[in-house]
């Protein structure tokens, strides 16, 4: 996955928690440390938030985005997210590069 993902905010409910909310989300094409739209657990129950997309780098240039789900929970690096830090990322869309001669676009 190239972690890149689509949120479309004229869908009925995506509508209603960016109005509703004074967060700061990015819409549209959400790319790696854009501020992406998430749902956290809050006494019981998904709220909204808005998060950096991405785990940032230990040298402080870009941001991780994904994992092996096979050896996510060994890696320290993911482990206490995995564990104890869950959210939901809401999309209406991925994105995913295509490769081959002549290729190299992103196809939704």
């Amino acid at each position: 996955m190239c972690g890149r993902f689509d949120l479309d905010p004229r869908l009925p409910g995506i509508k209603r928690i960016v109005e509703w909310h004074d967060f700061k989300i990015k819409t549209g094409e959400v790319f790696p440390s854009d501020r992406a739209l998430v749902l956290i657990e809050s006494n019981g129950q998904l709220a909204p938030e808005g998060m950096a997309w991405g785990f940032p780098q230990f040298n402080r240039k870009g941001v991780v985005f994904n994992a092996r789900a096979e050896t996510a929970l060994r890696k320290a690096f993911f482990r206490k997210a995995l564990l104890h830090n869950r959210v939901v990322v809401p999309t209406t869309g991925f994105y995913e590069w295509k490769a081959g001669p002549g290729m190299g676009k992103k196809v939704r």
